[in-house]
This record gives structure tokens, C-alpha cells and sequence, in this order.
């Protein structure tokens, strides 16, 4: 898939200058525009199936003139899973995702990431047992720095460009009717 958007005198938030702390949304004069592509393979091998997906985005905002990489969106995103199956029996698997490094609102980069999990599932007549394990890396921004700083009084929050959480792991019964 091929995507393109485009977007004039975009709403953007505004600080509303008079020191107050107040923020309000004008719209810019200018435009936003994206564009990329977007694709899924699904690769079967006997008891193996193999999902493999890849995005790439290009998004500018063009204000007075000067276009300006989008924030906060990374230009590569890969994800995908491996499985392994015996129907009625077992379905074992692994995922992936990738991100590209960012471009943060102080102009810094982030720094590129990958997080794993793993799922597992055992049929047994009419009951399902399963366990999932997210993030199993323990991939966290906090790993990175800090999400808060400046004084105890007015705190600064960085943006979320990672996950929070890191790692999680649930289990469960599933009983079919």
C-alpha cells in the first residue's frame, strides 16, 4: 500500500504568550504532508507461518517555507511474527517490532529500538491454556533518562517515543462452549 496526505493550515498548539501557562490550537500557516508505503508478507512453511511487515513513512510540516521533519515518528517500523502450530495442540510463537530513531520537539534524535515477546498455547479438549510474554527485552524509555525533570513544582515531561511498561507477562484458561 502507497499512502499520501496532505494537509493545509494544519492546527498546531500554540503557546498563547502572555506567560500564563495557557496553550490554545491556531491553525498554521503552511501545510503538513506524509507519504510512504506499507507492507505485509505472510510466509507458510509445514507447521511454521511466518508474518513480516515494514513501513516507511516520510511526514514534513512546511511552515514559512522551510519544511521540517515530523516529530515523534520514525521513519523505518519493521513487526512481524514467527508461529509454530499442530492444529488442535499447540500454537508457539515469537513477535519483533523495530523503530527508527525520532526526532524529539528539542530537535534531538531518539535512539533506535527493538522489543521481542513470545506466546504460548496448549489445547486440550474444549480448554485452551496460554501464556504471553510482552516485551520480554524489558525495552523501557526509562532506560534512556528520566521522563520528569526541572524542580518539584514545575515538572518538565519528556515525550513518549518508547514503551513505558517494559516488560509483561499474562497467562490464562480459555474454556470453549
Amino acid at each position: 500500500m502507497v499512502f499520501y496526505t496532505y494537509l493545509k493550515n494544519p492546527l498546531i498548539l500554540s503557546d498563547t504568550g502572555n506567560s500564563s501557562g495557557y496553550y490554545h490550537f491556531i491553525n498554521a500557516s503552511g501545510y503538513t504532508q506524509s507519504w510512504g508505503l506499507e507492507t505485509f508478507f505472510k510466509f507458510g512453511f509445514y507447521d511454521f507461518v511466518l508474518f513480516a511487515g515494514y513501513t516507511y513513512t516520510d511526514a514534513t510540516n512546511t511552515f514559512n517555507g522551510k519544511p521540517q521533519e515530523f516529530t515523534l515518528t520514525p521513519r523505518h517500523s519493521l513487526k512481524g511474527d514467527l508461529l509454530y502450530s499442530l492444529p488442535g495442540q499447540w500454537r508457539i510463537g515469537v513477535d519483533y517490532e523495530y523503530k527508527s530513531s525520532q526526532l524529539l520537539a528539542s530537535g534531538q534524535r531518539t535512539p533506535e529500538y527493538w522489543t521481542f515477546g513470545a506466546v504460548a498455547e496448549r489445547t486440550i479438549r474444549n480448554f485452551v491454556l496460554f501464556g504471553n510474554v510482552e516485551n520480554f527485552t524489558n525495552v523501557r524509555q526509562t532506560n534512556y533518562g528520566s521522563l520528569a525533570s526541572g524542580p518539584f513544582n514545575t515538572p518538565q515531561f519528556t515525550e513518549v517515543w518508547a514503551p513505558l511498561d517494559g516488560f509483561v507477562f499474562n497467562a490464562g484458561l480459555k474454556v470453549r462452549l
